[in-house]
């Protein structure tokens, strides 16, 4: 009888630990349909010109300089999960889907920034020249502060 009782115990909590651990999984992110993209572009001066690259799928960073920073070339690095959701809640401290798509302001030779975020599929690019939400701001210094972050490692050009 204790057997039985044990059994059945024992059935009636499985499925409670098999919630859990689906629960705890999706609160450490699954990124694989992620993928972030920021850019700046050339400006009338020595402005800094890269594009990084953030894969939800491989958990990798890359980077490739093209002008005017450190990193000249590609540079790539791992992703934590930790980083990754720090990502995440940045946009959505911004509202990112609820801004507008461009901030160009009025000043044609500042750089453009632009900050592009593919979810399952779907696509947002916001492009900020200047003139653009406080909250936006610091959604892109998060960004640049990513990719002047030490860990890149350069990787040797194909032909």
């Amino acid at each position: 009888m204790k057997l039985f009782l044990s059994s059945i115990l024992l059935l009636l909590l499985a499925p409670c630990n098999n919630e859990q651990k689906l629960n705890s999984s999706t609160t450490t992110g699954n990124y694989g349909t992620t993928n972030i993209v920021y850019a700046e572009t050339p400006c009338y001066g020595n402005c800094p010109i890269y594009v990084m690259t953030l894969d939800g799928k491989t958990m990798t960073a890359t980077f490739k300089g093209e002008a005017n920073t450190e990193k000249i070339g590609t540079y790539t690095k791992s992703i934590t999960n930790e980083e990754f959701s720090q990502f995440m809640n940045a946009f959505e401290k911004a509202n990112f889907n609820s801004l507008e798509n461009e901030y160009m302001g009025t000043v044609p030779d500042f750089p453009i920034r632009e900050t592009t975020l593919t979810r399952d599929g779907k696509s947002k690019k916001i492009r900020n020249r200047s003139d653009g939400p406080k909250e936006l701001d610091v959604l892109e210094k998060v960004f640049k502060d990513y990719a002047v972050s030490g860990g890149w490692k350069k990787q040797e050009a194909t032909r």
